[in-house]
């Protein structure tokens, strides 16, 4: 095995069935390398193996022990997706939200990377069965593989995956691919060993109630539907509740407007949009604090008052949002930011027509179904060694993502289910062990950074609180928008 520094060759290893690699989707690839010499090895941080389009870098000392003049040296290469982890997002000493929709986000977040190392691709989803709706998510605190993670996740992100290959970070509704390949017990086969576990952290709940967000919910409690639950599988394992509160889910319009902005009168702080495809009288529908946000444009992510709207033409009146800025006032929009023709847009704080709530109540009973469908039965993962001949006459290596069917009989397993890791020697990679999952789990990492920024986000609200007009965002162009420190384009 070549190992290299700065692209010269140092050393070229004769290695054994101990030098592994372990991948695990959307969070690990490794290659470990076990070796005895006796000399000393000055193998460096830094140095990197390359494996197909691979590259496998050293970034740590080795374990190593000393024995009747032998050297052990236990070495961890780690992949280009332990680079994103090395790599901070921007932070002011302040919440870092980005505002934007799901593609945007991904330019953001590469933009950022980039900037960091050159090099990086991506392969962005289908939208097919993929929300498209802006979002505003905080990335504070994380690096740039907890970003991406964050903007993949179902909570706060779009419910999607990752996987990275080289330098390419491909972005997908599921990282998946079908084959044909069947392991169950008996010779020819394929199955060696077969050991199923309880997926970590994983419960059975037999009821959800289902709540959405309290934009446009004038009474100021959550969207709910008619029935407020529902059950599954309660005959098989008793009633087990569980809440699910989902905020994007609100009665809403996604419009967009037909005309670039145009202020009212010189000087004036008014400005005003059409929207010839608006299909309520805003009037009937306005309350006071009612408000416009754009969601994508010079002005994403800010929201502006209603001054009034005139059904006749379909025009929208809002109030621009100004702030002093070192002594000097600077204001949303102006001469050069301003809403244009085909941005989108939202109302925020009115009375939706009653069809928006019908619909916003069966897009969150069917987000419940979906998660229902997922919990209401027993979570497991299994770990599955092969017989390497198995594979090697079928010339097959399973990969993280192969969709595989597993069988045993005696104990009622048969089921097609995920490969979301896989570990083999380098020198025999169909001598391969799979972990089986339709789970991803969330890295111990993420999930700490997540906390911390959950416990930030707390603080930073109670010092932000009563502003409703200009929420902490970042435009498209990665500019921060934000009441208390807003950037003037150049």
């Amino acid at each position: 095995m070549k190992i290299f520094r700065n692209g010269v060759e140092v050393y070229d290893l004769t290695i054994d069935e101990k030098t592994v690699i372990n991948r695990r989707l959307s969070i690990e690839n490794t290659l470990t390398l076990e070796y005895e010499s006796v000399e000393a090895l000055d193998i460096q941080i830094g140095d990197y193996i390359l494996i197909d389009t691979e590259k496998y870098i050293l970034y740590d000392k080795p374990e190593y022990s000393q024995v009747a003049g032998k050297y052990k040296y236990t070495y961890l290469f780690k992949g280009r997706i332990h680079q994103l982890e090395n790599y901070l997002m921007p932070d002011a000493g302040m919440d870092y939200f980005y505002f934007g929709g799901l593609s945007d986000h991904i330019d953001f977040l590469l933009s950022i990377l980039l900037q960091k190392e050159t090099g990086w691709t991506v392969v962005k989803p289908s939208a097919e069965g993929i929300s498209t709706e802006p979002k505003n998510i905080n990335y504070s605190g994380l690096n740039i593989l907890g970003a991406f993670n964050k903007l993949c996740s179902t909570d706060e992100g779009y419910g999607i995956e990752l996987n990275v290959v080289g330098q390419q970070i491909i972005f997908a509704k599921k990282i998946q691919r079908d084959t044909n390949l069947v392991f169950e017990f008996g010779q020819g086969k394929g199955l060696y060993k077969l050991t199923r576990s309880k997926l970590s952290n994983s419960k059975i709940y037999t009821r959800i109630y289902g709540y959405g967000g309290t934009t446009n919910m004038l009474d100021g409690k959550r969207l709910t539907f008619d029935e407020q639950y529902l059950d599954k599988n309660v005959d098989l394992y008793g009633l087990r509740e569980y809440t699910l509160k989902i905020d994007t889910i609100y009665p809403r319009r996604l419009g967009h407007v037909t005309s670039n902005a145009v202020i009212v009168a010189a000087g004036g702080a008014n400005w005003y949009v059409f929207d010839n495809e608006l299909d309520f009288d805003l009037n009937e529908q306005i309350v006071e604090g009612a408000t416009i946000q754009f969601n994508t444009g010079d002005c994403a992510g800010i929201q502006f008052e209603i001054v009034s709207y005139d059904k006749a033409t379909k025009k929208i009146i809002f109030r621009e949002y100004a702030e002093e800025v070192n002594g000097e006032m600077y204001a949303l929009p102006n001469d050069i930011r301003y809403p244009r023709s085909g941005d989108e847009y939202s109302f925020v704080n009115i009375i939706m027509p009653e069809s928006y709530h019908i619909a916003a109540k069966n897009e969150l009973k069917e987000a419940v179904q979906i998660k229902l469908n997922n919990i209401s039965v027993p979570q497991h993962t299994y770990n599955v060694n092969c017989h390497f001949k198995y594979l090697q006459r079928l010339a097959y290596i399973p990969s993280v993502g192969d969709i595989v069917r597993i069988k045993d009989a005696p104990n009622n397993v048969d089921t097609l289910i995920r490969c979301t890791g896989v570990s083999y020697p380098v020198l025999n990679p169909y001598d391969v062990s799979l972990i089986i999952s339709d789970d991803i789990p969330v890295p111990a990492y993420v999930l700490q950074q997540q906390e911390i920024q959950r416990t930030n986000s707390k603080v930073s609200a109670l010092i932000v609180e009563g502003n409703k007009y200009a929420p902490v965002v970042h435009d498209h162009a990665g500019q921060l928008l934000r009441p208390d420190m807003f950037v003037i384009p150049a």
